[in-house]
């Protein structure tokens, strides 16, 4: 599927550890109007790389060293908790609930197909901050 072109380009920050996986979001994004604008794998680097980059979007593996709430603490002064998105192999209804209440934009599973990931990331980006 090619890029809309209709859309503006919006700017995505992915915190993850996973190279070949996230190598494969970048591919699939960057088709639907996705500026892949750094790649960070902790919550020092995402914080470092957010406040560089100034994202849109963060897109945050759940499995990152440490867990996903260091690095949404550490993004806090850099971009809205509501325009980070949380993506895990599965959720538990509790850890969803948290994660929903720590006040980041959503939650997302990794099986979803390129374009419900996309479409979801673009929603974060047209939320009011």
């Amino acid at each position: 599927m090619l890029a809309d072109t209709n859309l503006p380009l919006r700017r995505l920050l992915i915190v993850s550890q996973h190279r070949a996986a996230t190598e494969a979001l970048c591919d699939h994004l960057s088709r639907h109007g996705f500026a892949i604008v750094a790649q960070a794998t902790s919550a020092e680097s995402a914080a470092r790389d957010c406040a560089a980059s100034n994202p849109d979007v963060v897109l945050l593996d759940a499995d990152v060293p440490g867990g996903w709430r260091p690095v949404v603490a550490a993004l806090r002064d850099c971009i809205p908790a509501e325009r980070i998105a949380v993506l895990a192999s599965y959720w538990h209804a509790d850890e969803q609930r948290e994660a929903v209440a720590s006040g980041i934009g959503g939650t997302l599973l990794k099986h979803l197909d390129g374009s419900a990931l996309a479409a979801s990331c673009a929603h974060w980006v047209n939320r009011p901050s």
